[in-house]
């Protein structure tokens, strides 16, 4: 069981770093654009993030998708005040 969980968290964080790079590499946006975009139009609006999240699920679970996108986007968030 503590293995199936391991490769299950490890094929997640997979693919949310997917998702990440994938946004920087098709907008071309530094980490500061895409935390800035992230502060303005998703980060505290649920819905706003559901809807981009949709765009990024490729048909699947999108309320999944964006929970990841939230996570990844506040580490990210987390880091960049650390370096300040």
């Amino acid at each position: 069981m503590r293995e199936l969980v391991h490769s299950a968290l490890a094929g997640a964080r997979e693919m949310v770093g997917d998702v990440v790079h994938d946004l920087r590499g098709e907008a071309r946006l530094t980490d500061d654009e895409l935390l800035a975009r992230y502060e303005a139009q998703h980060r505290g609006k649920p819905f706003e993030m559901i809807r981009f999240a949709a765009g990024q699920a490729g048909g699947g679970d999108v309320l999944e998708e964006a929970l990841r996108y939230e996570r990844e986007m506040e580490r990210m968030m987390a880091k960049a005040k650390v370096k300040v």
